[in-house]
């Protein structure tokens, strides 16, 4: 078996330019603030895009054994190998400094998956089945895409601003900048139709003159990254009671609603083999007077202390701070694991009643949370929350774990035109159908995060991204509830210290160290849903057709009450409390240039981590559809 991929992802943001402004009269005036254009240096954004092509291979086979009258085994195995004769653009100065390419594709790399499964009916109402495997696909394309449209070589891009005093300046200092070209790209003739829609010619020879910074930011994946698969282990079991089971011990009116229940057992263990992670191949350890340094909770620090390079030789510090601009790098890592566990209960009733009670458990803790939704390199990294290494995403609970899930589902199917004494053969197929859906499930996970409050690669961390767990300090002990000082974090001012204090109860964290991923947090509020669903069937306009009728109501608990059925969350599977600086030992901020650490400095209390939003995507709404079909 052959599969064929071939992509072309066009994903060159700001080629057709954006523009700001500071107000909306300077929008009406035509009078812009800034403009980022960013291109392929050809002026061509196709020559920027992911373009490319690879070939999956598989070879499969399996056998099956009749260990006994009831009893089969099957196994089998599958290999898959990758080719693809198409590579990201050279970047010799990610080579330089990496000691390896940003060309490594998916060509040349297989993943061998053997499998077995085995049936057991031991009567004719059980039927219990095991197995065990390797699963590999459906890859996220969206990284190794990555790699092809985000080489550091493809692209230049300018960004023009206005100053205070009516001058413009190009932030990247290029030489063919004039003032007649910050004018032409930010005095816009708002009256003119193809304003906002051609970048004026100057900008245009302006980014395609722009020299390609040899920093450029790459994305890349190792040459050592092995195609991500998972073990599969899942036992499940069936029992339907049989006719009659209930006779021993059930008075006789009660047997015939026990009769004829099924119940199914389902449980499915995964544990990663290659999976999937990311780091910032560019972010280099801090080190002075030849010593790792970390933060007061026992991180490791990585270089992004500023200053002038007097003060940093002065400070004894060896390391290289490699600036904003980043490496990021997709890499195979061995951490994930899931169990889930659910249990069925089914019957079918003679009237037409359908009933179905189900519930499932999940634990899931993986590495890449953010590799669910994100769709960049930049979020792929930077999304999730990291802890112990604040360049990777902390091994721990995954955003999307349900903890509990409960469901109910009851349906009703009756052809009520004959039990009103309709018998034309034209209504004999004419079933009306009720079915209502409802659940109850565990709110999300919450991380809660901290972040260093200077942008880029700050000095708190050393790394280029924004989330880092949070670490709480113990008040258990603390017999000055309004010192500023506790353990060795100092908060700015009483405020601050208040609503932290506030929220550490709220949500009933864990004090004294670092919250883990997802752990340790009131989870966000439970959520019950409730569906409708009404089908009609009608007669057709000739003997064989037939119409069908169907409203379908979402969120029936809000149609019924707009306090019901809506969704409360406490803001984003990561939310982010306070900022953290370096600090003195006197509880000062870190001086510019000063890779001192002793303390933390709490800053910037985010008043949104404690309040509850509803979902505003529409699930917090009701809704009713209606459909119509006709069959023929």
């Amino acid at each position: 078996q052959g599969q064929k991929t071939d992509i072309f992802n066009l994903f060159v943001p700001s080629s057709d330019g954006v523009y700001y402004f500071d107000s909306i009269a300077d929008f009406q005036a035509g009078r812009a603030n800034r403009l980022i254009y960013q291109n392929a240096a050809t002026g061509n954004a196709n020559d920027a895009a992911a373009d490319f092509i690879y070939y999956v291979h598989s070879l499969y086979g399996q056998d099956t054994v009749d260990l006994a009258e009831n009893l089969r085994l099957t196994v089998g195995a599958r290999f898959d190998w990758y080719v693809s004769d198409d590579q990201p653009a050279l970047n010799p100065n990610f080579q330089a400094r990496q000691g390896f390419t940003n060309q490594a594709t998916y060509d040349g790399r297989s993943v061998l998956m053997p499998r077995a499964n085995l049936e057991w009916e031991p009567t004719d109402w059980l039927d219990i089945r095991a197995g065990a495997g390797l699963f590999s696909g459906g890859i996220p394309d969206v990284f190794i895409s990555n790699s092809f449209s985000n080489t550091g070589v493809l692209s230049t891009g300018v960004q023009i601003e206005r100053l205070a005093n009516g001058q413009f300046v190009e932030t990247g200092n290029n030489p063919l900048f004039t003032q007649a070209i910050g004018a032409a790209a930010l005095n816009l003739n708002v009256a003119d139709p193809r304003t906002f829609y051609d970048i004026p010619a100057a900008v245009q020879g302006l980014q395609g003159g722009a020299i390609i910074p040899p920093t450029a930011e790459t994305n890349a994946i190792l040459p050592a990254f092995q195609i991500p698969s998972d073990w599969k282990y899942f036992l499940t079991a069936s029992v339907e009671a049989p006719e009659g089971w209930a006779e021993g011990f059930a008075p006789a009116w009660a047997q015939p609603v026990l009769n004829n229940w099924r119940l199914n057992f389902d449980a499915v263990y995964t544990q990663v083999n290659e999976g999937l992670s990311f780091r910032d191949f560019r972010a280099r350890p801090l080190i002075v007077n030849g010593q790792r340094q970390f933060t007061p909770d026992g991180r490791i620090r990585y270089d992004g202390i500023g200053g002038s390079a007097a003060q940093r030789a002065a400070a004894g510090i060896s390391s290289v701070n490699p600036g904003s601009n980043r490496d990021i790098v997709a890499f195979s890592a061995d951490e994930g694991r899931s169990y889930t566990v659910g249990l069925s209960l089914t019957r079918s009733f003679e009237n037409g009643i359908d009933l179905l009670l189900g519930y499932a458990y999940q634990d899931i803790e993986d590495r890449v949370s953010g590799a669910r939704f994100a769709s960049t390199a930049n979020s792929l990294y930077g999304t999730g929350a990291a802890g112990l290494d604040p360049n990777e995403e902390a091994f721990g609970t995954a955003f999307e774990e349900v903890k509990h899930r409960f469901k109910f589902e009851a349906g009703f199917t009756r052809n009520l035109f004959q039990d009103f004494g309709i018998d034309n053969d034209r209504f004999e197929d004419l079933n009306t159908r009720f079915n209502l859906f409802g659940e109850v499930r565990s709110g999300r996970p919450i991380s809660f995060v901290m972040n260093d409050p200077a942008s880029g690669r700050g000095s708190t961390f050393g790394v280029n991204r924004g989330n880092h767990l949070l670490y709480v300090p113990d008040f258990r002990n603390d017999p000055n509830p309004n010192d500023l000082n506790v353990g060795f974090v100092t908060f700015d001012n009483a405020t601050t210290l208040a609503n932290f204090r506030n929220a550490v109860e709220l949500f009933g964290l864990p004090q004294g160290r670092i919250v883990g991923k997802g752990e340790g947090s009131d989870d966000n509020p439970e959520i019950y849903q409730l569906d409708l669903q009404i089908a009609q069937d009608l007669p057709g306009a000739f003997r064989g057709h037939k119409t069908q009728l169907v409203f379908d109501i979402q969120n029936v608990l809000n149609l019924l009450n707009d306090e019901w059925g809506i969704i409360e969350e406490y803001g984003n599977p990561e939310t982010r409390l306070i900022s953290a600086s370096c600090a003195t030992s006197a509880g000062t901020a870190a001086p510019t240039g000063s890779p001192v650490c002793d303390r933390y400095l709490y800053t910037n209390f985010n008043p949104a981590s404690t309040t509850k939003t509803i979902d505003q995507n529409g699930r917090s709404l009701w809704a009713i559809q209606v459909r119509l079909r006709y069959e023929f």
